[in-house]
């Protein structure tokens, strides 16, 4: 077995193989199997992406010159990300995807590692447990629209305008007193290709931004009024130092989504 980072032109190789592990995984557990009307490469624009901002954090596995997996992950800070680990079903429990991930994650004991996995995959989470990455939060899908006038209002004084360059520094501010890093490149991306963006603030101070592409919403980040950024930065080092990831108050995020995308249902 070969391992060797990947560039653009690897992605569709990168998508064959996620797709054929999506979907023999999905049928095994018995759940619905999504097939596409047409090729669909929906992953080229994320891995072309990372591969601009993290070129070292993507690498491949080949098998007598065969791609058989592929890992891709970014960092920002002191926080690291997994964002794919994909081994073709013909090669899984041969130890590729411990392969991949030990070559990935990064040592230092102070950088946050993180991903998200389903819940119904017990070989994945247990991989990722052996390295610290154990389940702490649960990840809620926003599907169909239910009783839109049940969700909450935006509070009192709090304004939406659409998100432009000019909110950039005051993002990157909120994120990094929130999540505990910044992400200005992630932004620049989304803003060029999501449909649309929307920034909140309560007179002069941004409190949430939350981006819309078509039928989805996000990424999306808010704090409650009430939460104040002096005390999220006074608790920042320690929440990171610690391992913990900070996340967003649910009240206020409710909020915004339910403003932004008409309403709908949280499903985990």
């Amino acid at each position: 077995m070969d391992i060797q980072p990947i560039g653009t032109e690897d992605i569709s190789w990168c998508q064959q193989i996620f797709d054929a592990s999506w979907d023999d995984l999905h049928r095994r557990y018995g759940l619905q199997d999504e097939e596409p009307s047409e090729p669909d490469e929906w992953l080229r624009p994320i891995l072309t992406h990372f591969l601009e901002t993290d070129p070292s954090g993507a690498l491949g596995a080949t098998v007598n010159g065969e791609p058989v997996a592929f890992a891709s992950s970014f960092r920002r800070d002191d926080y690291w990300f997994l964002s794919f680990l994909f081994v073709h079903p013909t090669a899984q429990g041969q130890g590729v995807g411990r392969r991949l991930l030990d070559e990935l994650a990064p040592t230092e004991p102070h950088v946050v590692r993180a991903t998200v996995v389903e819940s119904f995959q017990p070989v994945s989470t247990g991989l990722y447990a052996s390295i610290g990455m154990v389940p702490r939060a649960t990840k809620y899908w926003l599907s169909g629209v239910s009783r839109p006038a049940l969700l909450p209002p935006l509070n009192d004084g709090v304004r939406r305008t659409e998100l432009n360059e000019a909110d950039f520094v005051d993002i990157a501010a909120l994120d990094r007193a929130v999540l505990g890093f910044e992400r200005p490149a992630d932004h620049r991306w989304w803003a060029q290709s999501l449909t649309r963006g929307w920034s909140y603030r309560n007179g002069s101070t941004l409190v949430a931004y939350v981006y819309v592409d078509k039928d989805y919403v996000g990424p999306a980040l808010a704090v409650d009024e009430a939460n104040s950024g002096h005390r999220h930065r006074r608790r920042d080092r320690h929440r990171r130092a610690s391992g913990e990831h900070v996340g967003q108050p649910l009240r206020g995020l409710r909020s915004v989504v339910s403003h932004a995308g008409r309403g709908g249902r949280a499903d985990r």
